[in-house]
C-alpha cells in the first residue's frame, strides 16, 4: 500500500484573533516528506480560517498529519448521491392521503405548522444536485434568493439540477405552498446558498467537491448545511483495480481511506462547529439506505456520522423507522413518501434519508431563528419526541420536533 500515492486534501484552520480580515490565505509551508511533495494545488479557500490545498501523500506522510491539532488530510474518495428508495413517476398525481389539510405529513410531524417560527433571517446552504433551473418561478421558491449563483462543486459545467433530488430536498427545508399546499418546514428562510456537489443520474461526486462546498457556505456563513450524500466505497475500489492494483491491495486500500475519512471528517466536524456562532455552522447529513429490516441494520454512514455532524433517520407516517433507513442517528425526520417540489414546477415523491434529512435542516432554521444560536443540538435534543417501541433503540434522541411558542 505505501507504493503508492493518492490525492489528500487539507484543510487547515488557522486562529484569528481580534478582527475578521476580508482575505484569504494559503497554507503555511508545508514540510516535505521523505518522498517528497509535488507542487500544491490551491482548490479553494473559505473564510480566513479555513482553507483546502491538495497534495499527493503516501501513507506515512500521512501518518505524520495526526497528530496535528490544526490540519486534517483527507483522501480523496468517490462520494455518491444517497439515492431515493423510491420516487414518483415526473407530473404524477400525488395521493390525497400525503396531504392532510393542504400540507405534506412530514411538516404537521415535525409539529412546523403550529410553530411560531418560520426560519426567518436564517441562512441555508443546500449542497446536493442543484436546484430546478429557472427556480425563482417555481411556485415552491418564489420570494427566495440565491446568496451567489448556484456554484458547481463537480464534473461538468452545469449548475442547474436534472437529477431532482436537490430540488426535493430544498423545498422541504424552505419551499412555500404549491397549489395551495405546504411542503416547506421553515418557508421564512429566504437567503439561500446552492452548491452542485453531485451530478446526479447515477454519477459520483468527490471528497474534493464536498470540502469545497462546505469551504464555500462557510465562508458565506450559512448557519444550516444540509447534505444528503455518502461516501461510494464500491467505486472507489473499483477505481483503484482500473490504476492497475492488485485485488487484495485495492480492498486494504479502501478499507485505509475509509477507516481514515471517517477519522478526519471528526475533526473537520469540528474545525466547522467551533468557529464563532455567527461563523459556525450545523451540518445536517442523511444516516443511509442501506439498511434491510427486519434482515439487517447499518448504523450511520460517513459523512453524516462525524462526530459534530448531526446524523438523520427516516421513519414512516406511523413514526416506525423505515425498513430501509440505517440506525443510530441523532434524530429522525419523516422520510417515506415525502411530498415536495419537483423539476418541473409541480411536486414529486420521494423516499429515503436523503428526503428525512432537509425536514431535521428545517427544524433546526427554526430552533436557530428562536434562540439566535447555530449550535441548537441541545434543543433538539430535549424538545425530540421519542419513537415508538421497538424503535425507540434505534435513534439516539428521537424525532425532530419544532419549537412552538416563543
Amino acid at each position: 500500500m505505501n507504493d503508492f500515492k493518492f490525492d489528500y486534501y487539507i484543510v487547515e484552520r488557522k486562529e484569528r484573533r481580534g478582527h475578521w480580515p476580508d482575505d484569504s490565505s494559503e497554507l503555511e509551508a508545508f514540510p516535505q516528506g521523505e518522498a517528497g511533495f509535488p507542487d500544491t494545488e490551491l482548490v479553494g479557500a473559505g473564510p480566513p480560517e479555513l482553507s483546502v490545498t491538495r497534495k499527493q501523500l503516501t501513507s506515512e506522510d500521512v501518518s505524520a498529519l495526526h497528530a496535528s491539532e490544526s490540519k486534517v488530510p483527507i483522501i480523496d474518495m468517490d462520494v455518491a448521491l444517497i439515492a431515493p428508495t423510491s420516487r414518483s413517476v415526473e407530473g404524477a398525481q400525488v395521493p390525497d392521503g400525503l396531504l392532510a389539510d393542504r400540507v405534506t405529513y412530514g411538516v404537521t410531524m415535525v409539529g412546523a405548522q403550529t410553530s411560531s417560527y418560520s426560519g426567518k433571517g436564517v441562512r441555508v446552504a443546500v449542497l446536493d444536485t442543484g436546484i430546478a433551473e429557472g427556480f425563482s418561478a417555481h411556485q415552491a421558491f418564489r420570494g427566495v434568493s440565491l446568496v451567489e449563483d448556484p456554484q458547481i462543486f463537480c464534473s461538468g459545467d452545469d449548475r442547474w439540477d436534472r437529477d431532482g433530488h436537490g430540488t426535493h430536498c430544498a423545498g422541504t427545508i424552505f419551499g412555500r405552498e404549491v397549489n395551495g399546499t405546504r411542503i416547506g418546514v421553515a418557508p421564512g428562510v429566504t437567503e439561500v446558498l446552492i452548491g452542485k456537489v453531485l451530478p446526479g443520474n447515477g454519477q459520483s461526486g468527490s471528497i474534493e467537491g464536498i470540502l469545497n462546498g462546505l469551504n464555500w457556505a462557510v465562508a458565506n456563513r450559512a448557519r444550516v448545511i444540509s447534505l444528503s450524500l455518502g461516501f461510494d466505497v464500491v467505486s472507489f475500489y473499483k477505481r483503484l483495480i482500473d490504476r492497475p492494483m492488485h485485488p487484495n491491495q485495492a480492498m486494504a486500500m479502501t478499507l485505509f481511506a475509509y477507516r481514515n475519512n471517517m477519522a478526519m471528517f471528526d475533526k473537520l466536524s469540528g474545525f466547522i462547529s467551533a468557529f464563532p456562532d455567527q461563523r459556525a455552522a450545523l451540518v445536517v447529513g442523511a444516516a443511509g439506505n442501506e439498511s434491510n429490516k427486519p434482515n439487517y441494520q447499518i448504523g450511520v454512514s460517513p459523512p453524516a456520522n462525524a462526530e459534530n455532524f448531526l446524523s438523520v433517520s427516516a421513519v414512516r407516517p406511523d413514526k416506525r423507522l423505515a425498513t430501509f433507513s440505517n440506525v443510530g442517528a441523532h434524530l429522525a425526520g419523516p422520510g417515506v413518501d415525502i411530498v415536495s417540489a419537483a423539476l418541473n414546477g409541480g411536486l414529486a415523491v420521494m423516499s429515503g434519508t436523503s428526503m428525512a434529512t432537509p425536514h431535521v435542516s428545517g427544524v433546526a432554521c427554526l430552533w436557530i431563528e428562536k434562540t439566535g444560536l447555530t449550535d441548537v443540538r441541545p434543543y433538539l435534543q430535549v424538545e425530540s419526541e421519542s419513537l415508538p417501541e421497538p424503535d425507540k433503540a434505534g435513534v439516539r434522541w428521537g424525532l425532530a420536533r419544532a419549537p412552538q411558542q416563543p
